[in-house]
């Protein structure tokens, strides 16, 4: 399987002094050796489309700090918006802590909290086509709900 992270952009509103690498996607990435993943840090690089049509990702994963909502989900809809089909997930402070500002129909599902372990489990199931709902501190798109 193929697996886009996302780090979003720099919110232009906030004063960066440093930027640190992408820890909590390179911890994601880990988690899942057997599939060919992706990092797209978009502080650095902002092309969205390249990475869409050239790697072809079947899952697309955002983190979101408070700052980045309004952006993570124009992401979001820009991905949806080419190609429907990619499953979409977000994880981050702000999902864990205020999950509904993310209930959208561009986004399948959103992780609550530490995903090091249960993020495995979702790309394992997705792969078997199992249901998900057994996975802990998951919230499910399931049709508009």
């Amino acid at each position: 399987m193929r697996i886009l992270l996302i780090k979003p952009p720099i919110n232009p509103h906030i004063n960066t002094v440093a930027l640190y690498e992408p820890l909590e996607l390179e911890y994601l990435a880990a988690s899942v050796p057997e599939h060919d993943v992706q990092i797209l840090d978009m502080r650095i690089d902002p092309d969205l489309m390249r990475p869409l049509q050239n790697f072809k990702p079947d899952i697309v994963g955002l983190t979101s700090y408070t700052c980045d909502v309004n952006t993570v989900n124009r992401l979001f809809s820009d991905i949806k918006s080419y190609n429907p089909s990619i499953r979409t997930i977000i994880g981050g402070n702000h999902a864990t802590f205020i999950p509904s500002d993310f209930h959208t129909g561009n986004i399948d599902a959103i992780f609550i909290g530490y995903a090091d372990s249960t993020f495995k489990q979702y790309v394992d199931k997705c792969i078997r086509r199992e249901d998900l709902d057994e996975i802990p501190n998951l919230c499910i798109r399931k049709g508009s709900k």
